[in-house]
């Protein structure tokens, strides 16, 4: 075989190697990504759900100032009141924790597809080695072809 042959077969499998590589890591990286959005989905959601906690906290608090307070029951509908105050300020202290973890999941995520960029987290030996065959085959027919 020529010495210039195999020069030119040489960087032509190793540029095949490069894309299937990076398919690859495509591949790796791709369902990385979606959990990534439903994650900021997630967070949006809780933030939301935080929200409207803190609005009704301040429709309660609003009432609870403007109660009569020579009606009868109100120890009762102040007690009932608070009550609901407390609740919701537990519920959005363990949202603020739920959003906690989602960021750090999130953190994990985006450290996960940095170390797969970088090539850390390396692809598959067979998997590319397959990809890599499939490569020439197709290059060869393309070749043949035209």
């Amino acid at each position: 075989m020529n010495p210039e042959t195999t020069t030119t077969l040489s960087a032509i499998t190793t540029n095949l190697k490069l894309i299937a590589r990076n398919a690859l890591r495509m591949k790796l990286i791709s369902p990385r990504l979606s959990r990534i959005g439903m994650i900021e989905e997630n967070i949006k959601d809780l933030n939301k759900a935080i929200n409207e906690h803190d609005h009704e906290i301040l429709v309660q608090t609003y009432e609870i100032s403007k109660m009569d307070q020579q009606h009868p029951d109100h120890a009762d509908h102040k007690n009932r009141k608070e009550d609901d105050i407390k609740e919701l300020t537990e519920c959005i202290n363990d949202l603020k924790k739920e959003i906690e973890l989602s960021n750090e999941a999130l953190k994990d995520e985006n450290e996960g597809i940095a170390k797969i960029e970088s090539g850390e987290t390396k692809v598959s030996l067979e998997s590319l080695n397959e990809m890599v065959e499939k490569l020439i085959l197709q290059r060869a027919k393309n070749d043949i072809i035209t």
